[in-house]
């Protein structure tokens, strides 16, 4: 068994509340926001550095970018169903500075033609 002496690695690390959130049924062009939760449950500050998503309709209305070890922080998408019909899946891609640099967040619903 090896042991080490040394001063742990710093290192921040994500942990979402959820990664998936469904928004179940909702009329064509609605305008919906939906927060991801989230923590730092690392060590080191957790940078939040590019946020992409993966369609015009999906924006970031706003986010946390710098959460401190064993805080918590938001990630606010808006979606807006005005060009979509039926069953939905839309993706934003997160950068961090955590080991897995990539995380993924994930909206879906369906969309009716009321």
């Amino acid at each position: 068994m090896l042991l080490s002496c040394g001063p742990k690695e710093k290192a921040a690390e994500i942990k979402l509340e959820k990664e998936t959130v469904s928004f179940n049924t909702i009329p064509r062009g609605k305008v919906i926001l939906i927060p991801f939760k989230f923590k730092n449950v690392g060590n080191d500050v957790l940078k939040i550095t590019k946020i992409d998503a993966s369609c015009p309709c999906t924006k970031i209305v706003s986010s946390s970018n710098n959460i401190l070890p064993d805080e918590t922080g938001e990630i606010w998408v808006s979606y807006d169903s005005g060009q979509d019909s039926g069953e939905v899946e839309q993706y934003i891609s997160i950068e961090t500075n955590t080991k897995s640099l990539m995380h993924t967040l994930t909206i879906k619903g369906v969309v009716t033609d009321n």
